[in-house]
């Protein structure tokens, strides 16, 4: 990785710089493979899944839109995802954000 001066980084470039590093080495892929694979993952997507057929069945095919969906799930759904799962996940990202961005969480800790 380049020699990054990050006090003159806006945050929004810093989430891109991390999507791009998670992106090309791999670590995007084996996480969402570990979401995959994950037995509590599966219950709660099918929790999710229900969750759409029963507003879908309440109020009509005709007068529901992906958007309205959305409206009606997405809280519900963040709300019922495993925390202990949640928790993981942001242990594998904080590691693995550690050994690429040392200089820039050193940075951002001191500053």
């Amino acid at each position: 990785m380049s020699n990054i001066k990050w006090e003159n980084v806006s945050d929004s470039e810093v989430r891109a710089e991390i999507e791009a590093v998670l992106e090309s080495t791999g670590e995007t892929k084996r996480i969402r493979s570990f979401l995959n694979q994950n037995e509590s993952v599966q219950e709660w997507h099918e929790q999710v899944k229900a969750l759409c057929h029963q507003i879908i069945y309440e109020n009509g095919i005709d007068n529901i839109t992906p958007d309205i969906l959305y409206d009606y799930v997405a809280a519900k759904a963040r709300s019922l995802f495993p925390e202990s799962v949640a928790e993981e996940v942001r242990s594998k990202l904080v590691t693995f954000l550690q050994t690429q961005f040392e200089d820039h969480i050193w940075y951002k800790l001191n500053s």
